[in-house]
């Protein structure tokens, strides 16, 4: 996982092992994975069945974390977004902080699909 992630950054970050193997230690007592075997002080870890359905359960959360990281790793690379994007990205986060009506399921879910659809847009696009 710390060299998944090493690579992800393109060297520029690697997550050190004392912030890695408590998530999986809270992970394991979850019940979302499991230690599989050992190899010296390494141990190997996979996926359980309930750990499986919870990723499905929260497929939404999963993409947002995904599209987070590889923006984060972007912006490692020292990339960051013009003055104006910045600029509209603020506009963004206001009109969802002012939005008025319902948040319904239907209207988060037609909220989240555009911006998502949106960001998918703009990595593929660079």
């Amino acid at each position: 996982m710390i060299k998944v992630l090493e690579d992800r950054f393109a060297g520029a970050y690697a997550p050190s092992p004392g912030a890695i193997y408590p998530n999986l230690t809270l992970l394991e007592e979850l019940g979302h994975v499991q230690a599989r075997s050992a190899e010296g002080s390494r141990r190997q870890y996979e996926i359980t069945p309930q750990g499986r359905a919870y990723l499905e359960e929260n497929a939404h959360a999963v993409r947002g974390v995904l599209a987070r990281l590889e923006i984060a790793a972007q912006a490692v690379g020292g990339v960051m977004p013009p003055r104006e994007v910045q600029e509209a990205m603020h506009t963004l986060r206001r009109a969802l902080m002012f939005h008025r009506g319902e948040w319904s399921a239907a209207e988060i879910e037609r909220v989240r699909s555009l911006i998502e659809a949106a960001a998918a847009d703009i990595v593929k696009a660079g």
